[in-house]
């Protein structure tokens, strides 16, 4: 028999992920897995182990497109770029559109420019994420106190450590990157997390994130959760 095998009604199909950082490369599979699987894609993911905060768009595209086209060798459908922002001064939406811009040219000088992916730039940092879902994780014990910034969102924290002290601040102890990470990813309300605005805490990059991925993330998870649909029609950007 020649040709691709027809996928299944109702299963969904794989993204590739490219991350920097290992707290991400432990959390974004283990959604599918153990939280959402009607929701959240199943994902196959490639740890890049860091992008310097001094890589340029074109160093940044250099590094990644191979791994695009790995993805997509091992019959992904599209792939979703994910990595931090850092302390870098351009903001997050023009420095995502130099990234992409840098990607396509790399593509197509690679002969692959029909390859399909999207750029999500987390702001500044994975740990802006799980502060946005500060107010869910107080609420379910995660966290021993609400953190006292309202929306962590592009805001380098205390001593420019990126939320890692408000992190320790909230948790009671030392935030432990790849096991408090995918944790308490896993256990926040996404939905109220990614609800962003004036005087709320959600951010906009994490709602990016959702939008690539589907539009359709848990609320309440990981007991009792129910499925909430975001609207994405007005979410063209970051």
């Amino acid at each position: 028999m020649t040709g691709a095998r027809a996928r299944r009604s109702g299963v969904q199909a794989t993204v590739g992920m490219i991350v920097e950082g290992d707290a991400e490369f432990a959390t974004f599979p283990r959604m599918h897995k153990e939280v959402a699987a009607s929701l959240w894609p199943p994902i196959k993911a490639i740890n890049l182990g860091g992008v310097g905060s001094d890589l340029e768009p074109q160093g940044i595209a250099a590094r990644i497109v191979p791994k695009i086209i790995q993805l997509h060798v091992g019959k992904v459908e599209r792939v979703v770029v994910c990595f931090d922002r850092e302390q870098r001064d351009q903001c997050v939406v023009a420095f995502a559109n130099a990234v992409t811009a840098a990607i396509h040219a790399k593509l197509r000088e690679k002969g692959r420019p029909d390859l399909h992916f999207a750029v999500v730039i987390a702001d500044r940092c994975f740990e802006a994420w799980l502060l946005a879902g500060a107010a869910s994780l107080t609420a379910n014990g995660s966290f021993k106190s609400l953190p006292s910034t309202v929306c962590f969102e592009g805001s380098m924290g205390e001593r420019k450590r990126k939320g890692v002290l408000e992190l320790n601040k909230a948790l009671g102890r030392d935030y432990r990157m790849t096991t408090d990470g995918p944790k308490l990813f896993l256990e926040m309300d996404h939905v109220a997390s990614a609800d962003h605005g004036p005087g709320k805490r959600g951010s906009r990059s994490l709602r990016k994130l959702h939008k690539e991925l589907g539009g359709r993330v848990p609320c309440d998870p990981p007991v009792n959760w129910r499925a909430r649909e975001i609207d994405t029609l007005a979410v063209t950007r970051q």
